[in-house]
């Protein structure tokens, strides 16, 4: 009898050893699978020292890699018709770590390449280089320049102001606060609008608001457009519940809106004529610029 039970104890170990492979097996098979997932998307805005946007014609080349130098994925800037975004980087995303790919939270780096050869690195925070759920967008806009100060002005930008400065007899050091020309508007506000700080005469302001004569439906607006800079239009029922949404526009009262930004040529400055849709019998607008 104790040969007999040795024999059955035997025979249940063996039993319970194929059963939990049966069981355990494909599972941890099928976690070793790498398996593609939607990609993830980084886009936004590339500008100069002077917030002007790089294009095609002068363009950046971005490079995202990951913490071990390997490059994941790389874009040129171009110009994208009726919007803000000059470059949009796919990163293929898998279930895994697997080479040449990302995963689901995993920290990238940026490169930027500027037209001249000069590399530009450090500019995004490890907070915004973390990549997202597959599918999803991150917007990121970029100043390729320096910011010793941390005061959102490049130091670029400083260094081409200083000549206004001792024309208009103003004293430094460059102060983003101060409104050197009396316009309302501050230093910082024209540094991003591409307007003179020393110039009480070039400001950022609607030329023109008006209805349109026979169109009734349309308000015609004369805006200023600014080298590579991007324009939106927003708009509110009300300025004591203000709830600012960004409508679409048109350069033809004729035809329906289309667009949701005017993304300026590289070299074309003054002022465009574009129409929006009225609403309402009251109805407030605003124009943004980036």
């Amino acid at each position: 009898m104790k040969g007999v039970w040795n024999v059955k104890k035997n025979w249940m170990a063996i039993f319970m050893a194929t059963a939990l492979g049966s069981v355990c097996a494909p599972a941890v098979h099928a976690a070793q699978i790498p398996i593609a997932l939607v990609p993830f998307t980084f886009a936004g805005r590339i500008v100069d020292y002077a917030h002007i946007a790089f294009d095609e014609d002068a363009a950046v080349e971005v490079r995202v890699k990951n913490l071990a130098s390997a490059l994941l994925a790389k874009t040129l800037t171009q110009t994208r018709g009726f919007t803000s975004c000059n470059y949009v980087i796919t990163l293929p995303v898998m279930n895994q770590a697997t080479a040449g790919t990302t995963v689901v939270g995993e920290k990238v780096v940026f490169e930027f390449v500027d037209p001249y050869g000069k590399i530009y690195s450090g500019l995004v925070s490890e907070g915004d280089a973390v990549v997202g759920n597959p599918g999803e967008t991150k917007m990121l806009n970029i100043v390729l320049a320096t910011d010793a100060d941390k005061d959102g002005v490049a130091d670029e930008y400083l260094e081409s102001i200083e000549y206004w400065m001792w024309k208009n007899g103003i004293e430094g050091p460059y102060d983003a606060s101060a409104d050197y020309d009396g316009d309302g508007h501050s230093n910082y506000a024209e540094y991003i609008a591409g307007t003179n700080p020393c110039d009480a005469t070039d400001r950022f302001t609607v030329r023109q608001m008006a209805l349109e004569e026979g169109i009734g439906d349309y308000l015609k607006l004369r805006v200023p457009i600014v080298q590579g800079r991007s324009y939106s239009v927003d708009a509110t029922d009300s300025l004591t519940e203000v709830d600012w949404q960004t409508v679409p526009f048109s350069e033809d009262p004729t035809k329906e809106p289309e667009a949701t930004y005017l993304n300026t040529g590289a070299s074309e400055v003054g002022y465009r004529t574009i129409f929006v849709r009225k609403d309402a019998p009251t109805r407030f607008f605003r124009l943004r610029v980036e």
